[in-house]
């Protein structure tokens, strides 16, 4: 019975976790660029200061007895709005505003504003100036004219009042205006208006006078520069968070970790193409912190067979060209070899043979179909590596994808079985499975299968597809070996010391063309 392979998907606080520590540079660059640009506008922005003026709407009852029934004054509303509203409403007409800004026209940008204070009964009369004397005047000058202006308006309505009364009282014939009540009481409104006389309006009146601010307030650095800060590191994370959830590749360690529950074997520093290119055409020896990642990997292969030593027969696959699985498992070979194992390094790869071209060595026939149709041959038809005499390898042609047909695991077991006549360990390039799905019956001959990841590059798709097709025939995987985006030190660290690895020299003009399509992929 077969089982398929799904691989656990970080959820919630897990992922987002993961996708800030992943893109924590992209977070703190756009924190950064936002206080930057909150810096610079603080710096550039021209100070403004603002002052106020508070005014007190003492509003009259809706329905009373007062005087001023029909004059324009603030009153409690019938219907429960609030006066101060109204007030603030009238107030902040251009009625008021216009006689305040001619007033302080060319004296700098003024502006004007109008806040009501329901619950205190208060209306604020704002200013905002280049200069806190100057926005401190035109917020006094602002509340003057509220008052002159309700002055006059009251004063008018109340002279217009008195002279109704006196009309209504000098209609009264003179003779009965001793015993007339109509008349006494046209006497008293009229005697009581007049008290009010050169007056100000009665329901506002001013509270406080406006002071010289003594801070401007615009720009307000802290506050302008902590603002940024915040949202600059809310986009961040957001960015993160997206980019997270839209990119397709393996972005970490911890992912594949959390995702595939495998264990990590060794870990590879990311080298450059030029760098790779440089030791795989024997220009140059492998670096030395690079050589100490595949001594590690021998360490703990060292253990890992059936036998409770090396594996008798490793695959070294992946789940899309370009993950270092041919890098991978040149150097597993070799690592092999320099500690006294016969080693035999098999170019399973039909698709894109580089095992030859890597070691620069004539790659004649097929060694590989003929061994596989007839395991009983005496001569194998295994190549000796120069600078590697415990190395071997037995390569496939290029262009031979009819071997695919020769691929069943009885007849790869057989091989396997003829080669280890002559070798302890054998390694497999083999191409990635979910390209080439013929390979994949070789997976379930072999004692051991690892598969290389490069983060930054590999797919989860890909290789979630590929462990469901190990799965389906029961395969495990022995361990991941993953190429980090660190690059490679150079130079020797205290316990450190030179590569074994010596260059593979002897770079003809087409073993560079194949190995720089190798290394650029």
């Amino acid at each position: 019975m077969t089982t398929s392979f799904s691989p656990l998907e970080p959820r919630g606080a897990v992922r987002y976790l993961h996708a800030f520590r992943t893109h924590w540079l992209l977070i703190l660059t756009l924190t950064t660029l936002a206080v930057a640009a909150a810096g610079m506008v603080t710096l550039a922005a021209t100070k403004r200061y603002q002052a106020s003026a508070d005014l007190q709407i003492q509003a009259l009852p809706a329905y009373g007895g007062d005087p001023f029934q029909g004059f324009d004054v603030f009153r409690t509303a019938a219907d429960g709005s609030s006066p101060v509203v109204t007030a603030a409403r009238v107030f902040g007409s251009p009625a008021y505003k216009n006689v305040v800004l001619r007033r302080f026209e060319g004296n700098g940008a003024v502006s004007l504003h109008v806040t009501p204070l329901a619950q205190s009964d208060i209306v604020t009369l704002g200013a905002t100036a280049p200069s806190g004397r100057l926005a401190a005047a035109a917020a006094n000058t602002y509340a003057s004219v509220v008052i002159s202006q309700r002055k006059a308006l009251f004063q008018a309505e109340l002279a217009r009042r008195m002279q109704q009364v006196t009309h209504q009282m000098a209609a009264i014939p003179q003779r009965l205006r001793a015993t007339d009540l109509t008349y006494a009481s046209l006497a008293g409104q009229l005697g009581n208006l007049r008290s009010w006389v050169s007056s100000a309006d009665p329901t506002v009146q001013i509270l406080t006078s406006a002071a010289v601010p003594t801070s401007a307030a615009w720009p307000r650095p802290k506050l302008t520069l902590l603002i940024a800060f915040v949202i600059g590191l809310l986009v961040g994370l957001a960015s993160a968070v997206t980019l997270e959830l839209v990119n397709p590749r393996v972005t970490s360690e911890e992912e594949l970790l959390f995702s595939h529950r495998l264990p990590v074997l060794a870990r590879i520093p990311r080298m450059p193409a030029r760098m790779a290119n440089e030791y795989l055409l024997g220009r140059a020896s492998l670096p030395a912190s690079v050589w100490r990642s595949y001594r590690t990997l021998r360490a703990v292969l060292s253990n890992s067979g059936i036998n409770g030593g090396y594996p008798e027969s490793i695959l070294v696959t992946s789940a899309s060209p370009g993950d270092g699985k041919t890098m991978t498992a040149v150097n597993i070979a070799i690592a092999l070899a320099t500690a006294e194992l016969r080693v035999t390094l098999i170019d399973a790869d039909f698709h894109r043979p580089m095992i030859a071209p890597i070691f620069n060595v004539p790659n004649r026939g097929d060694a590989l179909g003929r061994l596989m149709l007839n395991p009983d041959v005496v001569d194998a038809g295994t190549v000796d590596v120069p600078n590697h005499p415990r190395l071997k390898l037995l390569l496939a042609p290029p262009n031979q994808l009819l071997q695919a047909r020769l691929y069943a695991p009885e007849r790869f077991e057989k091989l396997l079985r003829r080669l280890h006549q002559e070798s302890d360990v054998i390694v497999i390039d083999a191409p990635p499975v979910p390209d080439v799905a013929e390979i994949l019956p070789l997976t379930s001959a072999v004692e051991a299968v690892i598969v290389c990841v490069r983060v930054g590059h590999t797919r989860r798709d890909r290789l979630a597809e590929l462990r469901d097709l190990l799965a389906r025939r029961g395969v495990t995987p022995l361990g991941l070996i993953v190429t980090s985006r660190k690059r490679p030190e150079m130079g020797l660290a205290e316990y450190e010391y030179a590569t074994e690895v010596a260059a593979m020299t002897g770079a003809s003009p087409a073993r560079s063309e194949q190995v720089k399509r190798y290394s650029s992929a």
